[in-house]
């Protein structure tokens, strides 16, 4: 099971054993680029090179997120729209 965001854990993230926080994490999609996550705020870099911030994200849906068979379709079901969100570039 994938359990995220304890800065002092290790955590593996697609097979990779990172340290959470984490940034600039490829994901495999047509739609998302990399995420980056402080344990707050998600930030999503899409495959056009714009960049939105998504505020208080919960460390849960990030799991999900990294963890899902379609990073875009569950972007779409759960992020999108639901959270305060800055355009970053």
């Amino acid at each position: 099971m994938f359990f995220c965001y304890n800065k002092n854990k290790r955590t593996n993230i697609g097979g990779t054993t990172m340290t959470t926080p984490f940034k600039n994490h490829p994901v495999a999609s047509s739609t998302i680029k990399a995420l980056s996550y402080d344990g707050e705020d998600l930030i999503i870099k899409f495959n056009n090179d714009s960049e939105y911030s998504y505020k208080k994200v919960p460390e849960t849906l990030v799991d999900g997120l990294l963890n899902s068979s379609s990073v875009g379709k569950y972007f779409h079901a759960h992020i999108k729209n639901k959270f305060l969100t800055t355009k970053l570039t």
